[in-house]
């Protein structure tokens, strides 16, 4: 009974019911939804995470490394940029995407990627927006 109140094992039994309730949200769409539809859903989950990765990578992996030694006022001045630097990387994927939509809009709809160029943008800026909020409430 004690090794459930660890917090390692809380985190792994967490860890477990979401990849759990991952697989079967990923089986319920596979069967519920015809194959074109599902087709273009797993192109548009698969190429917002190769984006979002990239994004991320950009964004926060340094980040991680500065604020480890640096002192308050400093972390403060990191993450600041961070968020400038967050604000510009997704301002500039958002127009790449939507001028490689706007140039080949019919190729595009032709291949199944139009989910991707027409929605990820918006989800980029959204969540940027909602990761910046939620990283302020936090006290450095």
């Amino acid at each position: 009974m004690k090794i459930i109140k660890e917090d390692n094992f809380l985190s792994l039994a967490g860890n477990l019911v979401i990849s759990f309730f991952g697989i079967a949200s990923f089986a319920l769409l596979a069967r519920t939804f015809p194959r074109e539809v599902f087709g273009e859903w797993v192109i548009f989950i698969s190429a917002s995470a190769m984006v979002e990765m990239l994004r991320y990578g950009i964004i926060n992996t340094a980040i991680v490394r500065y604020l480890s030694g640096a002192e308050l006022g400093d972390r403060l001045k990191f993450i600041g940029l961070n968020g400038l630097i967050g604000i510009v990387a997704t301002i500039i994927i958002f127009i790449i995407l939507y001028l490689t939509l706007l140039t080949f809009s019919k190729s595009i709809h032709n291949s199944g990627y139009e989910l991707f160029f027409m929605w990820y943008p918006w989800m980029a800026l959204m969540s940027l927006v909602i990761f910046e909020r939620l990283k302020n409430n936090h006290s450095y």
